[in-house]
């Protein structure tokens, strides 16, 4: 599942861009931490910006900020598997409002109207 969200523009956001991504865990380099294998929820303030080539062809880049966001551990698994991705996609719906409330409180972010 990956999908986004409108917010109120910022300088450096525009959306919400919330992910469901399989991690095979183990020790993370960035906060020293061990982490389960499993699903996780990401939720990460994104800028989307949409461009025209001089031919005419238009397309979209989409940036983030590292560091920046939120994950949410949906399911522990042992391993990789449709169904175990299926459950997480469903918990992933229930976490949602959870999740988008976070990041928009921890970094001041309004969703759009």
């Amino acid at each position: 599942m990956k999908k986004y969200i409108p917010i109120v523009p910022t300088e450096s956001e525009n959306n919400l861009c919330l992910e469901v991504l399989y991690s095979k865990g183990g020790h993370n380099w960035f906060n020293g931490d061990n982490e389960r294998r499993g699903y996780y929820l990401h939720c990460t303030p994104t800028l989307i910006k949409t461009d025209r080539l001089s031919n005419g062809t238009e397309y979209s880049t989409s940036t983030v900020t590292l560091g920046k966001g939120y994950k949410l551990m949906l399911k522990e698994v042992g391993r990789r598997s449709q169904k175990s991705e299926e459950e997480a996609n469903r918990l992933a719906e229930e976490k949602e409002e959870f999740i988008v409330k976070e990041v928009c409180k921890r970094y001041g972010l309004e969703l759009a109207a």
